[in-house]
């Protein structure tokens, strides 16, 4: 693999919606990862349709809250993952206390995996796919519940 590739690589990730690259061939191993900047904006649970919204880079990922529950949704199109590898534990399972930023699941789009991140701290009420099962864009994932 030459130069040009790898920085073509890397145009193609700050262009996306991805957080992380993973490329693996007989001679060279790269992962490219996008640190996260979050900004979100939160509307009173009160409002029965609020939405909080989180801009992580250049990527939008939404989350409907209603009452204490946020629900986190597929930023993307592709198949949803609970853990990193197959066999491995899941990064989340329901009853798991979650902080803001902690990965609660992978999307694989194209080969390449993008990492869903939790918008708030709480507890996982609910999880709304099985391993492998393909996510469109604005499904619901994860129920993320008020910590008590």
């Amino acid at each position: 693999m030459d130069i040009k590739a790898i920085q073509e690589m890397i145009a193609a990730v700050e262009a996306s919606s991805l957080s992380r690259l993973h490329y693996e061939d007989k001679t060279v191993k790269i992962t490219l990862e996008k640190s996260p900047d979050p900004v979100s904006a939160v509307l009173p649970p009160a409002q029965t349709a609020a939405k909080t919204v989180q801009r992580p880079a250049e990527r939008e990922q939404e989350q409907t809250a209603s009452s204490d529950n946020t629900i986190v949704t597929a930023p993307i199109v592709g198949s949803v993952y609970r853990a990193r590898e197959p066999g491995q534990k899941p990064l989340v399972s329901v009853g798991d206390t979650v902080q803001k930023g902690d990965a609660l699941c992978l999307i694989e789009a194209m080969k390449l995996f993008s990492e869903v991140t939790s918008p708030c701290g709480g507890i996982i009420n609910e999880i709304h796919f099985t391993d492998g099962e393909l996510a469109e864009y604005g499904k619901p994932l994860i129920t993320i519940g008020a910590q008590p």
